[in-house]
């Protein structure tokens, strides 16, 4: 009839229209009524001026309010079933990934040839194999491969299919691991300057912490150092001086030294970033492992909470937001929270693909062939411990904390492979919903 309607041009847009934004606030959030006003509104006006411009813009606000419905509605979901989905994040990951695998959809044997090639240069215990170690040497084998992979030269993540939904997670680790390095080798570069100006004189931790906050203010939130070699060459001569007492307020003698310097060693194929990686990964790789010890053990939600720290309050309205939130922060605090980060993503990991991928006898690399069917038959009998299907995969419970991961494609032939965690974050705490009416 409504077709009809406009064939006939007997329609009454104006009408049409005010009858929707009857419905549309009935079942929408009383903050999204400014949005129905408006498309009413322009609706009206393109009536009345006679403008199919402004109707056809009135037709787009529909469809925008009833895409930020949804939206809203996920987002209410998310909000009052976190606990759920936390708790079956393991269960339905460890099911989808299983159906991909039956499916020959995904191919582990890289990710068992990974973990393979890091166990058999892991050199944590005395056993001959791993085989049957207890499952503690087992997890420092996987966090010594998260650490050396992440501070690894190479220009990219090489990291298996197994760690796809934690690509961004990792890319952000691995981005603040390599400031650190950066803030030591500047630091070092420091000393030889301070030595080279005045001998005996050595740069104090708090100077030190110090150049550290003034050079994440230069590089700013993109962190790009290698743009920035000409201010941090100049920062380092200026620190130097002030430290070393002199009364000049700049050096240029030793400037373009110093960016030649800087420009071999800011990059992660140099030898002086390879020895600071190392020296780091020692560091990390003892707290990293307690850590992982203590938290392997919490189910979900525990986890959850003991990991992932609650989202602080919006700013208020005209706060700036400091270009670099660690600008001021110690570098063991930056540990600690890299650390915790880590910890998160390690024991997810190998809550869901420890028992299908790398927990299984002879995960050897010459032996992973042959055991595919017992690793296969080892994470299918994990997931038939979890009832129900979960609609939910690990980005939602991440996302309510971290920078949202990409989530595993829907799976045409298997409706409960639909994944939220791309929808976009709103402000979920002034929605009410309207109960529809009787």
């Amino acid at each position: 009839m409504l077709m009809q309607q406009f064939e006939k041009g007997v329609c009454d847009l104006a009408g049409l229209s005010q009858w929707l934004a009857q419905l549309l606030k009935a079942h929408c959030a009383p903050m999204r009524d400014r949005m129905v006003d408006h498309m009413v509104k322009q609706v009206k006006k393109g009536i009345e001026d006679s403008s199919q411009i402004r109707i056809v813009k009135g037709l787009q606000e529909l469809f925008a309010i009833l895409e930020t419905m949804k939206l809203d509605v996920a987002n209410h979901q998310i909000r009052y079933l976190r606990g759920v989905l936390i708790e079956e994040t393991v269960h339905f990951e460890q099911k989808y990934h299983l159906r991909k695998i039956a499916r020959r959809r995904t191919d582990i044997d890289d990710s068992r040839s990974w973990f393979a090639r890091h166990e058999s240069s892991c050199t944590i215990n005395e056993y001959v194999g791993l085989d049957n170690a207890p499952a503690s040497d087992h997890t420092r084998v996987l966090t010594s491969a998260l650490l050396q992979t992440l501070l690894s030269s190479g220009s990219g993540l090489n990291f298996p299919v197994t760690f796809a939904l934690d690509l961004d997670r990792l890319s952000t680790l691995r981005s603040d691991l390599h400031d650190i390095i950066y803030e030591e080798i500047c630091c070092e570069i420091l000393s030889l300057v301070i030595s080279h100006m005045q001998h005996g004189v050595e740069a104090l931790s708090s100077e030190k912490q110090a150049l550290r906050g003034r050079l994440l203010d230069i590089v700013g939130s993109a962190k790009t150092w290698a743009r920035h070699i000409a201010n941090i060459a100049a920062e380092i001569v200026r620190s130097a001086l002030q430290i070393s007492g002199s009364s000049a307020e700049f050096e240029n003698s030793i400037t373009p030294c110093l960016e030649s310097r800087l420009q071999r060693h800011l990059r992660p194929s140099s030898q002086l970033f390879k020895k600071h990686a190392r020296q780091l990964a020692q560091h990390l790789q003892p707290s990293l492992n307690d850590s992982m010890t203590a938290h392997l053990g919490l189910a979900s939600t525990a986890l959850h909470d003991s990991l992932v720290p609650t989202a602080p309050p919006p700013p208020p309205r005209g706060y700036r937001v400091p270009v670099c939130n660690m600008s001021t922060g110690e570098t063991e605090a930056k540990l600690s929270d890299v650390t915790r980060r880590l910890t998160h993503i390690a024991v997810l990991h190998w809550h869901i693909w420890g028992p299908i991928a790398y927990a299984y006898k002879g995960s050897k690399a010459d032996d992973a062939a042959d055991d595919r069917g017992a690793g296969d038959a080892a994470g299918l009998a994990v997931s038939e411990a979890g009832s129900g299907t979960s609609s939910v995969s690990r980005g939602v419970s991440t996302e309510l904390s971290h920078t949202p991961s990409p989530s595993p494609p829907p799976d045409p032939e298997d409706c409960s492979a639909t994944s939220t965690s791309g929808l976009k974050s709103t402000d979920t705490s002034s929605l009410v919903f309207r109960q529809k009416p009787g």
